[in-house]
């Protein structure tokens, strides 16, 4: 099965993960460290009650101070440190991380990294707050006691995300058994859509086994009476009032038992407030089908229509710049949409051609707080260690761009020969590679079979 064509419930970029049980709550605003701590400190909790194999913790958290290229950048801190999470600063985000004691000097085994605990705070973009707020707890089914009960786990982990939306305030959130992490922020349908719920005040962030849904979510499906009607024929199905109009939704006692079609029906009840427009079935399944051709007509039949209607210049330059550089994308999109792609492992030459066609308003813009795309191709173009992946949005949008949100370096020896743990120096090491006009710190840096991964929310 292809990226594209897996179920928009699980990452359309993920291949073959392991499976995990994951929880996680958003919120729309920041929200007090106090709130986030005793989520985060409650999910510790949770996933050491599961884990049945020796691990060892790392902590790590950033502030909005903290300088990536600064000679003091220091942001990690060995086992469960809580009083370094309440370090000085404006919290940008927390992570903690259990990898298996066994493996902890085997960064790229599959089984190296065990549980994730993560808070990620609001962007800080020129003094402001850009973002959603977010608390997330994941652990990889093989190293957990009777990791496949899942009526044990879900007994715990339901609770835990109801907890933690109440906590921070959240007015979103869910919990499965699928193939993510807690780091990754974006749930599976905003990877799949190309667009964040936070694009769109008010949608559903993600949805699974359970689901955390607000009045406006329910608004947008037609009310509780109509949701528990859609929901009639799903085995197990049950809504669960709580106070404030919320709504926490399962599909049964046993998330290992749900299945596809359940989702499926799930998905369509919930995609009026999914952070997309509503199809209807016919367009779903063409937008499931996107093809490399389909894309192409689509982008170059949106260009047309934005030349009819005089629309030759977008946020960040002339209309249709995306639609001239297609035969460098495509071959490494992983996911296809009708206005947009994600991509990976973009370099060499190809980097060269989008660095000499793309306008310059492109090149130089800030987008999010990973490296100006100039800078990425620069370092990608001159380095064959270096791939790029992001996302490029279509001209049928105003803000037609590509964007780059994750370097990956693999086959470098200076970052070969560095213990996974020494994400300082991997850092500097990728300045000194030509990455170094990002004005936020990565969200993740690690060590991974495919190289180190630097990624930006």
């Amino acid at each position: 099965m292809t990226s594209t064509e897996r179920p928009p419930w699980l990452y359309p970029d993920m291949g073959s993960a392991l499976p995990a049980w994951y929880g996680g709550v958003s919120a729309p605003v920041r929200v007090e460290r106090d709130g986030v701590v005793a989520a985060l400190r409650a999910g510790v909790e949770l996933v050491t009650s599961w884990i049945g194999v020796p691990v060892t913790w790392t902590t790590t958290a950033v502030v909005a101070e903290d300088d990536p290229w600064g000679p003091d950048f220091d942001v990690m801190r060995p086992g469960l440190d809580w009083d370094f999470v309440a370090r000085a600063g404006t919290p940008s985000s927390v992570t903690l991380t259990a990898v298996a004691t066994q493996l902890a000097a085997h960064p790229t085994h599959p089984y190296h990294r065990v549980a994730e605990v993560h808070a990620a705070y609001p962007a800080q973009v020129e003094g402001r707050d850009v973002g959603r707020m977010l608390v997330a707890v994941s652990a990889r089914q093989w190293a957990l006691y009777t990791g496949t009960d899942g009526p044990w786990f879900a007994a715990g982990l339901g609770p835990w995300v109801l907890a933690a939306a109440d906590a921070i305030g959240a007015d979103s959130g869910f919990a499965n058994l699928a193939d993510g992490w807690a780091t990754y922020e974006q749930s599976a349908w905003e990877r799949h859509a190309g667009v964040p719920a936070a694009s769109e005040p008010g949608r559903l962030w993600g949805y699974g086994w359970g689901t955390l849904l607000s009045p406006p979510h329910l608004a947008a499906v037609g009310g509780i009476e109509a949701l528990a009607a859609a929901l009639g024929e799903v085995p197990g199905a049950q809504l669960h009032e709580r106070v404030g109009g919320q709504v926490w939704l399962t599909l049964g006692d046993d998330p290992t038992d749900v299945t596809d079609e359940a989702l499926r029906t799930l998905h369509a009840t919930l995609l009026p407030a999914l952070a997309v427009p509503q199809f209807d079935e016919a367009t779903t399944r063409a937008h499931r089908a996107t093809t490399p051709a389909g894309l192409r007509s689509m982008w170059s039949g949106a260009l047309e229509e934005a030349r009819s209607a005089l629309r030759t210049e977008g946020d960040f330059g002339p209309t249709g710049s995306t639609v001239a550089v297609l035969d460098d994308l495509l071959p490494v999109a992983t996911t296809l949409l009708p206005d947009a792609l994600l991509f990976e492992g973009l370099g060499g030459p190809a980097a060269t051609r989008l660095a000499t066609a793309l306008p310059d308003g492109l090149l130089d813009a800030h987008v999010g707080g990973g490296p100006t795309l100039r800078r990425a191709l620069a370092a990608a173009a001159a380095n064959r260690c270096v791939t790029l992946g992001g996302h490029a949005i279509g001209p049928a949008r105003p803000d037609e761009r590509v964007t780059v949100d994750r370097v990956v370096v693999q086959g470098d020896a200076v970052l070969d020969a560095l213990a996974p743990d020494a994400a300082e120096h991997a850092l500097a090491r990728l300045v000194e590679l030509g990455v170094d006009d990002a004005p936020a710190p990565p969200d993740e840096v690690r060590a991974t079979s495919d190289g180190w991964v630097f990624w930006w929310d």
